[in-house]
């Protein structure tokens, strides 16, 4: 199953049958509740994204939480949501103030904090762990007014929805700059804190579909010198090809075989006027031989390769 196909489905769903109901609503207070509510306004911070907050160039426990005995590195991945409180966060030995709705990822054997300094009180963190891409624990880990611990209720599953988070995680850690793929992992991970709170994750179906296709499109234009099939890139965004074509030209106003076919022919039109030989140009848009791509170029631009360079060569000149 495509990792698009399996985020539609936990948006039509919030509680999958192969796992036991996945909510913490009883534990949260209406401002916890507030707070695991508005993904919009939750902080990011990780390798994968953007740094929203700015580290503490001063503290007085500083020493004590880099000190390596007060860390650690785990080989799983891990996810903290903070609920409530303001607390001091260690990441890759750096400190920051984090306020209620910051979310905070480690990967494998990112090195951060294993404890808090001497005197944090009056918090709760949300944390998901993730050994591998088929479990997900979930717990909350609070500390009272008192300075009191406490571990509420460790929740296990294993679905499809856990696969979702760990491979939309590895996509954003193998290319960090892809805006469209941390918002595929914020979908993920929004959909299951939704579930936390025991309500559905309603994703715009629209808003949704503009991902998957602008993500196909993205794919499309940096594969153009491969066959590039419906079955192909319907199976790569985990629709089958009938529903898949029909989206497409949905939001494109385009079939996708017409799509394909004009950026197969901007390429070649840029190629040509860089000056590439027909041969060079017609492997770099996927055609098997320079006869086969003159017969395309000449169908699409009315004019042979040789024919069209010569008619535009004022355009190399320049």
């Amino acid at each position: 199953m495509g990792l698009a196909s399996i985020l539609l489905e936990n948006s039509m769903s919030a509680i999958s049958p192969q796992t036991e109901i996945f909510s913490f609503s009883q534990y949260l207070s209406e401002e916890e509740a507030r707070t695991v509510a508005a993904p919009k306004k939750w902080r990011w911070m990780g390798t994968c994204f953007p740094r929203s907050l700015t580290p503490l160039k001063r503290h007085r426990h500083r020493r004590w939480m880099l000190d390596p005995t007060h860390c650690h590195t785990p080989p799983q991945r891990e996810l903290l949501l903070v609920l409530s409180g303001t607390t001091v966060a260690n990441l890759k030995n750096e400190l920051y103030s984090v306020p209620p709705g910051t979310v905070f990822l480690f990967d494998h054997y990112e090195t951060h904090g294993l404890e808090l300094p001497p005197g944090q009180k009056d918090f709760r963190h949300l944390w998901l762990h993730l050994p591998n891409r088929n479990q997900m624990s979930t717990n909350i880990y609070s500390v009272d007014e008192t300075g009191d611990p406490n571990d509420l209720a460790v929740k296990i599953r294993s679905d499809s929805s856990v696969q979702l988070i760990f491979d939309a995680w590895s996509a954003c850690a193998a290319n960090p700059e892809s805006r469209l793929n941390r918002a595929l992992f914020q979908s993920a991970v929004t959909t299951t804190f939704l579930e936390i709170l025991g309500r559905p994750a309603l994703q715009p179906t629209g808003e949704f579909e503009t991902h998957v296709v602008d993500y196909i499109s993205t794919y499309i234009e940096s594969h153009l010198n491969e066959p590039l099939t419906l079955s192909r890139l319907s199976k790569l965004a985990g629709y089958n090809s009938y529903s898949f074509h029909r989206m497409f030209k949905r939001h494109k106003q385009v079939t996708l075989h017409r799509h394909i076919m004009q950026r197969r022919i901007s390429k070649a039109r840029k190629l040509l006027l860089e000056g590439y030989n027909v041969e060079s140009v017609s492997e770099s848009v996927g055609l098997s031989s320079a006869a086969v791509f003159s017969r395309f170029f000449k169908s699409q631009a009315e004019l042979s390769p040789s024919t069209w360079r010569k008619e535009n060569r004022f355009e190399i000149e320049s």
